[in-house]
C-alpha cells in the first residue's frame, strides 16, 4: 500500500460533451506531435480546482472534510466552454505544452476555488498564488515540442448548447502516474446543493 496519495480536486464534464471537446483543433496553426486526452477514460478530462499533491494516507479524512467545508452551502451551477486556447497562454509566460478548452467564471466556481486554496494549497511565487484560470487539457505536445499561441472561440455543435454543463458534484481525486499516462480514482465526492 502506497504511504502517500497524489491528491487534487476537479469539476468533470460529462463524457460525451469531453468527446467533443478533445475533437476541437485550432484553426490557421499547426499543432506539434501529441497525445490527446481519452475523453473515454474516467476522469481524464477535467478542470482542477486545487492542487494538494503528496498526502500521506493517513490526512485523507482531514482533506475530504476540508473538500466538504470548501462546498458547504455552494449550489449547483453551470459553466459553459468559451475559447480554444494554448497553455501556457502568453499572460503566463513560456512556450505553449498543450492545447485546452477555458470556461467561464461564475461566481460559485470562483468561490468553490478560493475555499479550495485557502484550505488546501501553499503559496507559489513570492507568497503568491498563481493565477486562477478555469480550464480542460484536451491534448499534450509531445517531446518538449511548442507550437505557436492558440486563443479563438469554441465552436460546437449547437445540440451541445454551447458547451454548457451543470456542475452538480465536486470530486477529490488521487492519480498514479503510468507510461500510458496517469490513473485516477474518486477519493470522495460531494455534492452541492440543488
Amino acid at each position: 500500500m502506497h504511504r502517500t496519495l497524489r491528491l487534487f480536486v476537479a469539476l468533470c464534464p460529462p463524457e460525451p460533451l469531453g468527446a467533443a471537446l478533445t475533437a476541437l483543433r485550432p484553426t490557421g496553426v499547426a499543432i506539434p506531435e501529441h497525445r490527446v486526452v481519452d475523453a473515454s477514460t474516467p476522469y481524464a478530462l477535467h478542470m482542477t480546482l486545487a492542487f494538494v499533491g503528496e498526502t500521506h494516507h493517513k490526512e485523507l479524512r482531514s482533506v475530504k472534510e476540508s473538500v466538504e467545508r470548501s462546498a458547504s452551502g455552494l449550489g449547483a451551477f453551470t459553466i459553459t466552454a468559451q475559447r480554444l486556447v494554448t497553455i501556457p497562454t502568453p499572460q503566463d509566460g513560456g512556450p505553449p505544452r498543450q492545447l485546452a478548452v477555458t470556461t467561464d467564471a461564475p461566481a460559485t466556481l470562483l468561490e468553490m476555488h478560493r475555499r479550495l486554496s485557502q484550505r488546501l494549497t501553499s503559496p507559489k511565487r513570492n507568497g503568491r498564488r498563481a493565477r486562477f484560470l478555469p480550464h480542460i487539457t484536451t491534448l499534450r505536445y509531445l517531446h518538449n515540442q511548442t507550437s505557436a499561441a492558440v486563443d479563438e472561440p469554441v465552436m460546437l455543435d449547437a445540440g451541445w448548447g454551447l458547451g454548457a454543463w451543470r456542475v452538480a458534484e465536486l470530486l477529490l481525486f488521487s492519480s498514479v502516474l503510468t507510461r500510458e499516462g496517469s490513473v485516477y480514482q474518486v477519493e470522495h465526492s460531494v455534492p452541492l446543493k440543488e
